[in-house]
């Protein structure tokens, strides 16, 4: 070492050199597959076993898994020459679905080969069910809150290794300068319920190649319902669909495609605030009325696995959506307006836009743990046809804590 407290070392290796000797290969035969109980305890059990492509044999002490869903991420190919890459490979993605506790690569001798190996994976899965509970004590200045949710989680929902995944959540919050009993006092109550149920594969009404070499692919179906109230302001009811895909074209490409991506939301505004808004022109005024908003959404990712390294790279990020252009056709059919003359689609107006973001950033290795970055963020979106404005949530804004810190957020530019 270089002196107390250094962090560097000089290393001498050396590699011996067979000479004129080759290294020994050896060819993979068939792979057995063990998949155990959670807690690891197989004594005095009958596996489900089954054969899948004549070259993988499962033997599932758990029976919870459909082995063709899980040699889809095996990479020891019956035929193959030994190949360390393949067996980190099959470890890695088996990891990635999220179902596993423990994974074990192993290899053994043939008896009547020299050169041949057979494989053994020995997998543990997490348990299948789980419950989690969670709560919060909040308070700023005379505004205090509690919040509490639980959640429950099926891995292996369909034996495939799907997870399923269901969260109550709510939370109220009160105002100490109000006099009065606890429920006097009750500043805001919110209470939310999601569901969502993630595949590793990709789930289209066509056939598709297998993609989970550089990845493990998904489908993602969610759908919530959120309730707030504010007292005496107002009350908003929000119903919200979503179904996605993701996946990896190589190492350093990510893709996600959200097709359906719907947010239906029911406002009612106390009159007397309504009318202080309007005189205010408030744009908080527009998060409260009854609205529609679905869109189509695809998001590209290049380099995000460099982001942790210090080395020399490029990072780019683009995400395009695209929406109300299906609620427009479907609206004709019923040719309702309301008293502005906008379109109404399921009784509320609906909004057509499109946005498109970009995120550029060139990274500069200075060395040890130093670097220098440049990035550039832009952004655009275009409202036109039936609400000659973009949703709220989808509009440009500054401030705020992850913003410029001085302004609350958007309170800071046009948005």
């Amino acid at each position: 070492l270089a002196g107390e407290g250094a962090r560097q070392a000089d290393i001498e290796m050396q590699i011996l050199n067979p000479g004129d000797s080759t290294h020994q290969k050896y060819t993979i035969d068939n792979t057995f597959i063990r998949i155990q109980k959670s807690d690891g305890v197989i004594t005095n059990l009958k596996p489900d076993t089954m054969r899948v492509d004549s070259q993988y044999k499962f033997f599932d002490y758990s029976g919870f898994f459909k082995p063709k869903k899980i040699s889809n991420y095996v990479f020891l190919e019956n035929g193959a020459q030994y190949n360390v890459e393949n067996v980190e490979l099959t470890t890695q993605r088996l990891f990635e679905l999220n179902v596993f506790r423990s994974v074990s690569v192993d290899f053994r001798k043939k008896q009547d080969s020299t050169n041949t190996l057979y494989g053994l994976i020995d997998i543990i899965p997490l348990k299948k069910k789980s419950n989690r509970f969670d709560g919060e004590y909040t308070f700023n200045s005379s505004i205090t809150g509690v919040n509490a949710g639980v959640t429950y989680q099926n891995r292996n929902a369909f034996g495939g290794a799907e997870v399923f995944e269901v969260k109550l959540r709510t939370g109220f919050q009160f105002d100490k300068n109000l006099s009065g009993s606890l429920s006097d006092r009750l500043l805001s109550r919110d209470y939310q319920i999601g569901a969502s149920l993630s595949f590793p594969r990709l789930i289209t009404p066509f056939n598709l190649p297998a993609i989970g070499q550089n990845g493990v692919p998904r489908t993602r179906v969610a759908t919530s319902y959120q309730i707030y109230q504010l007292t005496n302001t107002y009350l908003r009811r929000v119903l919200g669909t979503t179904l996605s895909y993701e996946w990896t074209e190589t190492k350093y490409k990510l893709h996600s495609f959200t097709p359906i991506n719907i947010q239906y939301a029911q406002g009612k505004i106390n009159p007397v605030v309504e009318q202080e808004l309007i005189k205010q022109d408030s744009f908080f005024l527009v998060t409260l009325r009854s609205q529609l908003v679905s869109s189509s959404i695809y998001n590209y990712t290049y380099n995000l696995a460099k982001l942790n390294s210090n080395s020399n790279f490029v990072f780019f990020n683009a995400n395009l959506e695209v929406g109300g252009n299906s609620a427009a056709l479907i609206s004709k059919l019923g040719k309702k307006t309301n008293s502005t003359g906008q379109n109404l689609l399921l009784g509320v107006p609906y909004y057509q836009f499109s946005k498109f973001e970009g995120d550029l950033r060139l990274y500069k290795s200075l060395g040890q743990e130093k670097q220098l970055v440049f990035r550039i963020n832009p952004g655009i979106g275009y409202s036109y046809g039936n609400v000659k404005a973009l949703p709220f949530e989808k509009q440009f804004f500054a401030g705020g804590s992850s913003g410029i810190r001085a302004w609350q957020a958007r309170t800071l530019g046009p948005g």
